[in-house]
């Protein structure tokens, strides 16, 4: 099974037959990252997400007071 995920401006691709990840930007720079690193990867990514999506969620708090 291939996971792919398109971003702005690059893709992340993980392979789970090889347990690898890729990370491919726009100009076709490729970095691979074996299982523990791309698993690393995807925590970070998450984190940041949610961490956007709570200080979008407080500020539309705050001009409501």
């Amino acid at each position: 099974m291939t996971i792919e995920k398109k971003l702005k401006y690059g893709t992340f691709i993980y392979t789970d037959d090889l347990k690898d990840g890729f990370i491919i930007d726009i100009g076709g720079k490729r970095v691979s990252l074996n299982k523990i690193y791309a698993f690393a990867f995807c925590r970070f990514a998450i984190r940041i997400m949610q961490r956007n999506w709570y200080r979008k969620a407080r500020k539309h708090e705050r001009h409501n007071k």
